[in-house]
């Protein structure tokens, strides 16, 4: 609910009526769900702005909200005269200061009034969040608690993606590509603290195609998650949207993603979740700033009257939203969504950096050979000589616009901050800095995602920009070929380490106009003992096999420093009798005295030869031995 005219938020999230009332309904809530689950999930589709946040207003102008948003504006800038001067204001005293909405700080010629109250906001929405969480753990010490299936990122629902992740114990987002949620999922298994907490993609019967349903489970699994949600569970009102009819039949499409998940469950999940996922030392840089300055751009362009990717949604029960329907920072999500999907497409890997992790110096850290900066046109002081001491000191810095342009509070700068280090910001130039470089890649990746990509005709940019990172020493460690040994192309690959043990992922994405079966040859960076996991096949002692992709369909291979030749059973007796607990060791047995983990797979068989499912389990067997009882 909201009042039009006065834009103020209802229920405000500072008002100390509404959080009393917040907070009893929580805990009654609470010591309902107590005894049956440890686990909370404050809301869905939640934010600042009502209707699912699509609409973009400038909230909240309560006399809560204004107050609580002059003792904000005194700790940034600790004096008045210091705001006056950001702003380009005359106020006398801090009760004078008031918000801007978009419309006044346009007409003001400074949108830094406007910026402000946004990030104001977003510390306010998780401010509330906090208040929620420890409302909730008051009554339950043990409770996790996070939200589900956020909006698009937007100036108005209230997202600062590092600050809630560092609060809260888990985000489930929603999936991606078509839905617009690629880079949620990234920063959500970026910032995340409690990498415990169950945690997932959201996916159903939004789309009944059959790759789709069977490529998000991996796609949760290979992005560190531990689960994948399916909406919704029931079909109701003669709805197929859902995972059961009304006599509890499994429906189709959720019989396809059922097979994908049951068999990540027996065994490969838990391999890869006790496995340490890598990246290529690439950071991919964030910051709420950037969301508001590309607002302020978007607010500028015509949006499209239909999204290309909207053009292969077929058979779709419910139709996407478009990141234009929350009249916002589209630009923004266009650029990390062509950066992300061509770095994954050359089989690399990457981290979301937070605007705090650059300040705090996480660049020094030697973690990372490459910065990129998606339409990074707002940076502060502090981020940009960070920035700048990173490439002087080696590394590589590639924008895909003049990034700095603004300063931390959207007001815009006469020239960009790291203009030393782009002395000729021409489309694709290298510029030398110090021992590193940079470069601006402009509009290049532009039509790179829906347009070139999905007619497979995006080749040419993709090895453009493999180019370019290998001047910065970052290559992929495994090549996909096809049948004529150029790229495969639109396949994510992800190494996961456990020992000596490497585990390489690959995932052959679903939205493009060809999916069928290619023949390829997998090249691995080393000789190793080859596995195919998913297909139980020992390749040999090898550096490269052939492989058959299809769109969505995912590849698990295991490269092992030694062979696995047996698997041994100890059991504590020789007999047992009825209703005897029967303890047994495990042993993987190999051609090396040094074993890393693996996990072994558990089942019972009863005299009809049919599986008894509750005693099925997986073992973790550190250093190959593990051992459990059977009771």
């Amino acid at each position: 609910k909201m009042a039009q005219d006065d834009l103020v938020r209802i229920p405000c999230f500072t008002d100390p009526e509404f959080r009393a009332t917040l907070k009893k309904r929580l805990q009654q809530d609470t010591l309902l769900n107590k005894a049956y689950s440890p686990y909370y999930s404050l809301h869905i589709n939640g934010g600042l702005s009502p209707l699912r946040c699509i609409t973009p207003l400038d909230l909240c102008f309560s006399p809560t909200c204004q107050k609580h948003f002059q003792e904000y504006l005194k700790k940034e800038y600790q004096s008045l005269d210091a705001l006056n001067k950001e702003w380009g204001t005359g106020f006398h005293s801090w009760d004078e200061v008031q918000a801007m909405t978009f419309v006044q700080a346009k007409k003001h010629g400074n949108f830094a009034p406007w910026a402000d109250h946004r990030m104001h906001m977003e510390q306010v929405f998780t401010e509330i969040n906090c208040f929620s969480r420890d409302a909730i753990l008051e009554l339950a010490p043990e409770a996790v608690v996070g939200f589900d299936e956020p909006n698009v990122t937007s100036s108005y629902n209230g997202y600062d993606w590092w600050s809630l992740m560092r609060e809260l114990d888990f985000c489930n987002p929603y999936f991606g590509k078509w839905h617009w949620r690629d880079d949620e999922q990234e920063l959500a298994r970026c910032f995340i603290k409690n990498r415990n907490a169950p945690r997932g993609i959201w996916f159903g019967s939004y789309w009944r195609a059959e790759n789709f349903n069977r490529f998000i489970p991996w796609q949760s699994l290979f992005n560190g998650m531990n689960g994948v949600y399916w909406w919704v569970g029931i079909a109701s009102r003669n709805s197929s949207i859902g995972a059961l009819a009304p006599d509890f039949e499994p429906l189709p499409y959720f019989s396809q993603a059922l097979e994908e998940i049951n068999e990540i469950k027996r065994g490969i999940g838990k391999l890869l979740m006790n496995s340490a996922r890598e990246h290529d030392k690439i950071a991919i840089y964030h910051a709420p700033y950037s969301v508001h300055a590309a607002t302020i751009d978007a607010k500028a362009q015509l949006p499209p009257e239909k999204f290309p990717e909207e053009s292969v949604i077929t058979d779709c029960l419910s139709a996407p939203d478009t990141p234009t329907q929350f009249g916002s920072s589209y630009p923004l999500y266009r650029s990390q969504q062509a950066l992300m999907t061509v770095l994954e497409d050359i089989g690399l890997q990457y981290e979301f950096v937070a605007h705090e992790q650059v300040k705090s110096g996480a660049l020094e850290e030697g973690k990372y050979k490459v910065l990129v900066l998606p339409y990074a046109k707002a940076l502060s002081r502090k981020e940009s000589e960070e920035i700048k001491a990173f490439v002087q000191h080696g590394g590589m810095v590639i924008a895909d616009r003049v990034p700095g342009v603004m300063d931390e509070h959207c007001k815009s700068l006469p020239c960009s901050s790291l203009q030393e280090m782009f002395s000729d910001a021409a489309r694709l130039k290298v510029n030398k800095y110090g021992q590193g470089k940079a470069v601006c890649l402009h509009d290049f990746l532009d039509d790179y995602v829906f347009s070139l990509r999905m007619k497979g005709q995006e080749a040419e940019k993709r090895e453009k920009i493999r180019e370019i990172l290998e001047l910065a020493g970052v290559k992929p460690k495994l090549r996909i070929l096809d049948s004529n040994s150029r790229d495969l192309g639109s396949t994510e690959v992800v190494f996961f380490k456990n020992g000596e043990m490497e585990y390489a992922c690959l995932l052959k994405d679903y939205l493009t106009t060809d999916n069928s079966e290619k023949e390829a040859t997998v090249v691995f960076p080393r000789e190793a003992h080859i596995y195919d996991v998913r297909g139980n096949k020992y390749y040999g002692l090898c550096k490269q096999v052939p492989v058959k992709l299809s769109g969505g369909q995912a590849k698990v291979f295991a490269l092992s420093p030694y062979k696995v030749t047996g698997l041994e059973l100890s059991l504590d007796k020789g007999t047992y009798c009825r209703g005897d607990a029967v303890f047994y060791k495990l042993d993987i047995l190999a051609d090396s005295k040094a074993l890393s983990a693996h996990t072994v797979r558990i089942e019972l068989v009863n005299p009809e030869n049919k599986t008894v499912r509750h005693y099925s389990k997986n073992l973790l067997a550190e250093n190959g031995s593990c051992s459990a009882t059977l009771q």
